[in-house]
């Protein structure tokens, strides 16, 4: 049989963009987009692997954003889905796909259409009818309505959804179905056949070019559909209108003369009562007196009208029936005859879903008088016509209303409004309202948005907008916006996102100017238990830095409370595929989208501080710093320290602007190579850096494979930000005991692993991370045993006490450190000479190594004495940002600095001048290597006459 490849060929357009679609159970995992048919075959064993059920769509797709009937391209067959079920017995489903096979081949023989590829989807049948070519979609559409009804009236058990549905997903062939997980079934080909013309198919169903041209009609515009739902007509109302004279002859025609109505202007009629409410009995009762009605076919075309036919369509099937007619040129179309005022919202249809993510929904408040909600929505408003009869005004055809009134720190009074757009979803937007005084300026402002209105339009929304505000004022005082997430109110408040957490509730907080792109990050999502379940292992023996790493998800915010203002956690690997991103994403998911809260490489300085500050009291996660240059990941650990990001001033005079770039947390960076040895290729001493993080060389931890791994932490990408707000309540109600634990977890990491001055950055992140940690699971969203934290504590307290010892010898040795690379680096600046040698007593001896260029050091290896340019060595210590008096005055303690003198650096040579130079005692040959006394070769360029610093 067919291998999907060999399918794909087959049924498939052979160019555009292709779709591959999987569930998760019921859910929806993901939806891919592919070039190619390869491409499609290797996402497939993808999923397959993941034991996800995939589909892949018969269509291609000009883009590659949607899976929309718009977007589609082309489509190269015609297909059914058969569904089979034993266990219930209705008109949806075959008992057997046996039977579904049997009235397959009867379809086929009776419509004598051509051989269909029939395909096993584990439940049930899918048939195929592959053409030679592609054809766009408006071309197949007719034909597939066409085939659709025809099956219909042939009683075939066929999802009625799929036959004409362009963008419709079928399983992919080759993979499983896991519906039931425990017994997946195989989807495979069952036969193959032969490809047919698409003149042919069409021909075999009887469709013509002037039904296609019919059946095919433009989608109605937002506007209409907004109307027609809204202020639905009554065909009986159009009726009574008729009979007296006041409404529309063509609809009086078609129902009195049934029998002699022509198709044309009986679907025209057809397509009036379609869309009126009373629409159940209409159909039928313009149809039932005609000597070939039937009740279904009258519903089947009935449903396949898209909408309301014109007037000139009417006029175009019977010239003369429009005559005489009081409303021709007035209205477009005779449905507006039995339309009433519009149907408005009841508090049930106020509840709406988002059209991006329909598991999320909205409350849509009332609006102000005289403006109201459709029932199917739009803003609408009740006003009077020149008769004085009631009229509703469509304002807007989609929701948009506002929220709150926002007191901005920034921006100052402003309104916080929310747009609903029918394909883009929900949008939130927050205006100054000194940007509403300008029509303009208030215009172009909802534009960004998406809001797309003409002048008139754009006016009646201005007037609802200023209405909506002074509304909202009588009733209720400003909401005062904040700045930043974290700590509020004295610490007796939490922001995240727009949730206010408090110690008894968790309330709306309406986002500020600069929070506002920021606040879907922190939404929630899933269960706290899947959480739990995807985090817990990371609690195995051997993962204690994961466990403790994890921990720092609850860190940041302690920090306040804590010694230092926050302090860098670095995870390190080489290797690629080790989990330390994933870490991230844990870190992330405490309180908010695992993904989206990273920070990058290629975010700017400027964009990760000002985000930093934006969390305040959340840690922030930077992945992938390997490529930051040495100045610049100083320069980031100092100004992280510091707590704040530089203040800027205004730029129409000199006052300092609000600086909201301010934070207490700790922050969790990854790299492939340490952060320590990239410091030291700028700094030869970088101690002051080396103490204010902790880095950490990272490793798997565990054994699970690629696919195991995908499965248990891949929950962390559905199930987020929910411990978050449990936690914090917890802190809240308990602060005096968390921040008395704080304090004697700090004493307790200083005790045992003795850390001093210069560890307080390690023993305020710890102390947070421990005590953290500990919270989390008093507060129920951390699940650990009291030896499991033993075992944290014991290896973090072993990490420091080796960390300690490595630093102090590391500042011990460090100052003859410089003063070696100092000579290492003047290689060819060395005179090596001894003190006897002189140019008045001619052959004695002569230089054992002259200087290749200037001369900045002297070395008598007779007295084992060094000789440096003051000057030079200055300025070699401020490059190395090293202190030049430090390093001196360490160097004296160890009797290797004599002190300072003039003399000639060249004396012995042809010519030198005094100088101020450093002397330095090499007695113990740590800088210079044995170096023979004797007399050598004037140019001896042996650089192993130097030593190695």
């Amino acid at each position: 049989m067919l291998t999907r490849e060999e399918f794909m060929e087959v049924v498939l357009p052979p160019k555009g963009h292709y779709c591959v679609f999987a569930l998760q159970g019921k859910r929806v995992h993901s939806q891919t987009f592919h070039t190619t048919k390869q491409e499609v075959d290797l996402a497939v064993d993808a999923l397959e692997e993941k034991g996800l059920n995939s589909f892949i769509a018969v269509a291609s797709y000009q883009r590659t954003d949607n899976r929309t009937v718009a977007n589609v391209a082309e489509i190269r067959s015609f297909f059914l889905d058969l569904d089979c079920d034993d266990s219930v017995d209705d008109d949806k489903h075959y008992p057997t796909q046996g039977e579904a096979v049997v009235a397959l081949k009867q379809l086929v023989k009776e419509l004598k259409l051509p051989r269909p590829i029939v395909v096993n989807s584990g439940r049930g049948i899918h048939a195929y009818w592959p053409l030679v070519s592609a054809v766009p979609r408006d071309q197949w559409k007719p034909v597939a309505e066409k085939f659709k009804s025809v099956c219909l009236l042939k009683g075939m058990k066929i999802d009625p959804a799929v036959p004409a549905d362009a963008a419709r997903v079928l399983r992919a062939v080759g993979s499983s179905n896991f519906k039931n997980p425990l017994n997946p079934l195989k989807v495979e080909v069952l036969n193959s056949a032969a490809a047919t013309e698409f003149d042919v198919f069409k021909g075999l169903l009887g469709v013509t070019e002037s039904i296609a041209d019919q059946t095919f009609r433009a989608p109605l515009d937002d506007t209409t559909k907004s109307l027609l739902a809204n202020k639905p007509s009554n065909f009986r109302d159009i009726l009574k209108k008729s009979l007296a004279g006041d409404g529309c002859n063509q609809l009086l025609l078609a129902v009195t003369d049934q029998e002699n109505t022509s198709e044309p202007l009986w679907r025209a009629a057809l397509s009036i009562a379609q869309h009126c409410k009373d629409r159940d009995k209409a159909i039928h009762a313009i149809s039932n007196k005609h000597p070939q009605y039937s009740a279904s076919e009258t519903e089947e075309k009935a449903s396949r009208i898209q909408g309301p036919y014109r007037c000139d369509t009417f006029w175009k099937n019977n010239p003369s029936g429009c005559d005489g007619c009081k409303h021709r040129g007035v209205i477009v179309s005779p449905i507006v005859l039995g339309k009433g005022l519009a149907e408005a919202a009841a508090p049930e249809d106020n509840i709406v879903q988002d059209a991006v993510e329909p598991t999320k929904t909205y409350e849509i408040p009332e609006y102000p008088w005289p403006y109201f909600r459709g029932k199917n929505g739009g803003i609408y408003c009740r006003s009077k016509n020149k008769e004085g009869e009631a009229e509703d005004v469509l304002v807007y055809e989609n929701d948009f209303y506002l929220v709150n009134t926002v007191d901005d720190p920034v921006c100052g009074m402003s309104a916080l409004f929310r747009v609903h757009l029918p394909q883009d979803g929900m949008r939130e937007f927050m205006v100054p309202m000194q940007d509403m005084v300008g029509q303009d300026t208030f215009a172009k402002r909802l534009a960004k948005e998406g809001i797309s209105a003409l002048k008139k339009q754009m006016e009646a929304l201005t007037v609802y907008s200023s209405r909506a505000i002074k509304t909202f004022q009588n009733r209720s005082k400003a909401r005062k916006s904040r700045l930043q997430f974290g700590w509020a109110d004295n610490y007796s408040a939490f922001i995240i996102g727009d949730r206010c957490i408090t110690a008894t509730e968790i309330s709306y907080s309406p986002p500020s100017s600069v929070t506002i792109e920021l606040v879907k990050f922190f939404r929630q999502e899933g269960t706290l238990e899947k959480w739990k379940e995807a985090v817990s292992h990371y609690n195995r023996p051997g993962m204690e830095l994961h466990l403790f790493t994890l921990f720092g998800g609850f860190a940041s915010p302690l920090s306040p409370f804590a010694k230092k203002k926050g302090s860098v956690l670095s995870l390190v690997s080489e290797q690629a595929g080790t989990g330390k991103t994933t870490m991230l994403k844990a870190i992330n998911s405490v309180f908010g989208h695992p993904e989206e809260l990273i920070l990058i490489r290629n975010d700017t300085p400027k964009s990760r501080i000002n985000r930093i500050g934006t969390m305040q009291n959340i840690s922030p996660t930077i992945d992938e710093i390997t490529n930051e240059t040495p100045e610049h990941m100083s320069e980031f650990l100092y100004q992280y320290l510091h707590g704040r990001g530089g203040n800027r001033l205004q730029g129409s005079n000199n006052i300092e602007r609000l600086n909201t770039t301010t934070w207490r947390s700790n922050c969790y960076v990854t790299a492939n190579s340490f952060i320590e040895e990239k410091l030291y290729t700028k700094k030869r001493t970088p101690d002051g850096e080396m103490s204010r993080f902790l880095e950490f060389e990272w490793c798997q931890g565990n054994d699970y494979t690629k696919t195991e791994s995908d499965a248990i932490f891949g929950l962390l990408d559905s199930n987020y930000g929910w411990a978050g707000d449990i936690y914090i309540q917890y802190i809240i109600r308990n602060l005096r005991t968390v921040q008395d634990t704080l304090d004697r977890m700090g004493l307790i990491i200083d005790t045992k692993a003795n850390l001093g001055n210069r560890e307080r950055f390690w023993s305020s992140l710890v102390a947070t991370h421990l005590t953290g940690g500990l919270m989390a699971r008093q507060a129920g969203v951390l699940d650990f045993t009291d030896d499991d934290f033993t075992r944290v504590v014991d290896w973090i307290v072993k990490e420091l006490i080796d960390r300690c010892a490595t630093a102090a010898k590391a500042v011990k040795n460090s100052h003859t450190t410089i003063l070696g690379a100092f000579i290492n680096d003047h290689v060819n600046d060395t005179l090596i000479i001894n003190s006897t040698t002189t140019r008045k007593v001619p052959g004695l001896e002569a230089p054992i190594r002259e200087p290749r260029q200037k001369l900045h050091i002297r070395f008598e290896p007779d007295t084992r004495m060094i000789y440096v340019r003051r000057s030079v060595f200055r300025k070699y210590c401020s490059e190395s940002q090293t202190s030049y008096a430090q390093t001196l005055k360490h160097l004296k303690a160890e009797k290797k600095f004599i002190g300072e003198r003039k003399m000639r650096l060249g004396k012995g040579m042809a010519f030198s001048q005094p100088e101020d130079v450093l002397v330095f005692d090499d007695s113990d040959a740590q800088l210079f290597k044995d170096t023979p006394v004797g007399a050598a070769h004037a140019r001896d360029t042996d650089h192993d006459s130097l030593g190695e610093a």
